[in-house]
């Protein structure tokens, strides 16, 4: 089995003079097939800790280790392929492309990537699954919140990642659809971190 891991991970902002923890000394590993839940207070680090373990950002101190290896001594390149073949990220705020179509913003992450799949079939199923069929063709701006969480979940699992982090991903969705989206993201070979 795989494993991700932070190593004396710590991440310090600076600004004005004034150097704030974000996180301090951040020892833990997570494993392939894992279901896992980061909680806490307002502030205190969980989506900063995601951004670290998805390689968005670089810790200040520590190691974010993957196959015995620490993913930010990775080339430019190879950091883009690690993210592209590992991780499916759901962002708080969406991050939809406001010009592209919901289709589209599900297609995304393929669109510079040589894959055997159909892209198209792949991202009209994934939008079918979420319950958006009928919004294949809508721009984010004539999406309610929750569908645009649904364009995003679905973005963040074109691509089959092996780690699906999500930073509060039913946190526009009413229960109902919370829970079927969380059920519908829940498979054997993917490993979910959210807070």
């Amino acid at each position: 089995m795989q494993k991700l891991g932070c190593v004396n991970v710590s991440k310090v902002f600076k600004g004005d003079g004034v150097e704030t923890f974000a996180l301090e000394k951040i020892n833990t590993c997570f494993v392939e097939g894992e279901l896992v839940a980061i909680v806490g207070p307002s502030g205190s680090g969980k989506s900063t800790l995601l951004s670290l373990i998805g390689a968005l950002d670089v810790p200040s101190e520590g190691e974010i280790i993957y196959r015995n290896e620490s993913i930010h001594k990775y080339s430019q390149n190879r950091l883009a392929d690690f993210r592209f073949e590992h991780i499916g990220f759901i962002f708080q705020q969406f991050h939809l492309l406001p010009a592209l179509t919901a289709l589209e913003n599900v297609m995304s992450p393929l669109f510079s990537r040589k894959v055997s799949c159909n892209k198209k079939g792949r991202a009209e199923s994934l939008l079918s699954q979420v319950g958006l069929a009928d919004k294949l063709h809508a721009l984010p701006s004539q999406l309610s919140g929750g569908q645009q969480q649904r364009v995003a979940i679905a973005r963040a699992l074109v691509h089959e990642p092996s780690w699906l982090l999500a930073d509060e991903p039913t946190g526009n969705l009413d229960t109902d659809t919370g829970e079927l989206i969380f059920v519908f993201n829940v498979c054997d070979n993917t490993t979910i971190v959210f807070e």
